[in-house]
């Protein structure tokens, strides 16, 4: 199957600018939750308690593992739209092949949009 990388969020925009349109954070935080869980190794409950201290708010973990997989696909998506790739094939997802077809057909399956101009 073939994605379009260029007309999803998912590989457009970077995740802690729509992590903070969600939560209504500071674009810092999920920066500094990214690298804390980069480097640092931090768990997902880690991550949940940094949060709540940080925001005064609640995360569940469903929702930081799905911000978690945002960021490593956009980290692997970047590096190639920089050099100019606009369409690739799933298989370059690796092991999130699947994953990454479900988040960008997602709209389809729960919203109104019937449509994906994502996937040929």
């Amino acid at each position: 199957m073939l994605i379009h990388l260029n007309k999803s969020k998912l590989f457009t925009v970077d995740p802690a600018i729509r992590f903070a349109k969600a939560y209504d954070v500071p674009v810092e935080l999920w920066q500094e939750l990214w690298k804390r869980h980069k480097l640092m190794d931090f768990t997902n409950r880690e991550m949940r308690e940094y949060f709540q201290f940080k925001a005064g708010k609640r995360i569940n973990r469903m929702n930081v593992s799905r911000w978690i997989f945002r960021s490593e696909i956009y980290s692997i998506a970047k590096p190639m739209m920089k050099e100019g790739v606009r369409t690739v094939n799933s298989a370059f997802f690796q092991h999130n092949e699947q994953k990454v077809i479900n988040e960008i057909v997602k709209h389809m399956r729960f919203g109104v949009t019937k449509d994906s101009r994502t996937i040929v």
